[in-house]
């Protein structure tokens, strides 16, 4: 039960009520549907991403009229084309070229640097959940195995085997690793595992369960 309260916290701390976890479900039950009401809060958030665009596409409205005054007749076809596709797609737009306009150049490397920063934010705090999840589930196989249950413990490490292996965690712990600066020798040293942790330091409040 410890280490359910582990998880617990975290879960509450990012927005997933408590009560949302079943008292009458198993320990193992409850801490997975918590986990997974938690991840899909974390994957379905889109504020920052509708903020971003948003932002682009007014940006490029004020670009146009900028270019439109200026009498530059292809930066202004350009903006607007970059304007129409965005709306239409809503995908990032490509690493700009050396045909590409240097106002619209700029703002679309800084709307792809800005993507990059919201996806390495959303996979950090995917880890950092991840790896509390594990670490209550650890907890709790170690008590099952101190008390006998044997098949529990080994359902609970299955759990902590298909957890690291699942999509979501692969990805974003490539994602933390790839947006990691190594700055230092001892920042480059640092594993996806240990970055996730230092994320999670700042996102959980610590209770002494133990």
């Amino acid at each position: 039960m410890k280490a359910f309260l582990s998880l617990l916290v975290m879960v509450s701390f990012i927005g997933i009520p408590i009560r949302a976890v079943a008292q009458t479900a198993s320990e193992l039950d409850a801490a997975k549907k918590a986990y997974e009401d938690a991840l899909g809060r974390i994957t379905g958030d889109t504020t920052d991403l509708q903020t971003l665009s948003s932002g682009y596409l007014k940006n490029l409205e004020k670009l146009a009229q900028t270019l439109q005054k200026a009498g530059n007749l292809n930066g202004l076809l350009a903006a607007g084309n970059e304007k129409d596709r965005f709306v239409k797609e809503g995908t990032a737009p490509g690493i700009p070229g050396p045909e590409t306009p240097t106002e619209l150049g700029a703002m679309e490397s800084a709307y792809i640097k800005d993507l990059k920063s919201i996806e390495a934010r959303k996979a950090g705090k995917i880890v950092a959940l991840a790896d509390a999840y594990d670490k209550s589930l650890e907890k709790l196989q170690k008590k099952l195995t101190m008390d006998g249950k044997i098949d529990a413990a080994m359902a609970v490490k299955k759990e902590r085997e298909a957890l690291k292996e699942s999509d979501a965690y692969v990805s974003a712990t490539r994602e933390v690793a790839e947006q990691a600066p190594p700055t230092t020798p001892q920042a480059s040293e640092k594993t996806p595992d240990a970055a996730g942790q230092d994320l999670r330091k700042s996102l959980v409040l610590y209770y002494p369960f133990d």
